[in-house]
């Protein structure tokens, strides 16, 4: 299932991807939260794009949630409590 650009030469894009973001891009985020699922096929990739932010110097919090599944969060099942959890404390250290 791709949900991206269907032209594809636009599939690369750090809009389409943020895998594909220059440095100069990462080095502009802001603090970034990651919650990846144990059981997810694109877990790995967003792991990696977490070593590719924290190299650019972004503020990163990654957790990886054992046992959990792609969608987990919004599907409500095992862990999305941790990521809720994760989620609410992030949002509140920002706007505090």
């Amino acid at each position: 299932l791709w949900a991206g650009p269907k032209e594809p030469d636009r599939r690369k894009e750090s809009t389409a991807s943020p895998a594909y973001a220059t440095e100069e891009e990462l080095e502009a985020l802001p603090p970034v939260l990651m919650i990846t699922a144990g059981h997810d096929m694109l877990g790995e990739e967003a792991e990696q794009l977490v070593y590719r932010m924290v190299e650019a110097g972004v503020t990163v919090t990654a957790r990886r949630v054992l046992g959990a599944d792609h969608g987990f969060t919004v599907r409500r099942k095992p862990g999305y409590e941790v990521a809720e959890s994760l989620i609410f404390g992030f949002l509140k250290q920002l706007y505090e």
